[in-house]
């Protein structure tokens, strides 16, 4: 998976879609710590490329080196149950444009007090 530039835009390549009527996907820019839902998101935008749905940055969300990304492509059965992807999580932006998997708590950590989450 990695960020490319198309018509001055920048788009995802390569990220996981779920298909299917239950499914639920989204990509997010991870801006900090949230009281209510744990962490601070910025949406991206979902597109149709020619490979498939990817997902657009926003005119402000220029990704830099470093920036953390969570994707989100899950299944849910009749019953409610989640079958993530296997793709699901949060990914480093690299120089490059690649996108590198990371844990949690890493995300966690890098943003362990509200005085340092800069928006």
């Amino acid at each position: 998976m990695k960020i490319i530039k198309i018509n001055n835009k920048y788009v995802t390549e390569g990220v996981p879609y779920e298909t299917h009527k239950r499914g639920k996907n989204y990509a997010a820019i991870i801006t900090g710590l949230d009281e209510k839902f744990g962490l601070a998101r910025e949406w991206l935008t979902k597109v149709n490329v020619e490979s498939g749905k990817e997902y657009m940055f926003g005119e402000e969300q220029k990704p830099k080196k470093g920036m953390i990304i969570e994707i989100r492509a899950t299944y849910y059965s009749g019953g409610g149950y989640p079958s993530p992807s296997e793709s699901d999580g949060f990914y480093e932006v690299q120089k490059n444009g690649e996108l590198v998997k990371i844990e949690k708590n890493d995300v966690l950590s890098r943003f362990s007090k509200k005085e340092e989450v800069y928006l």
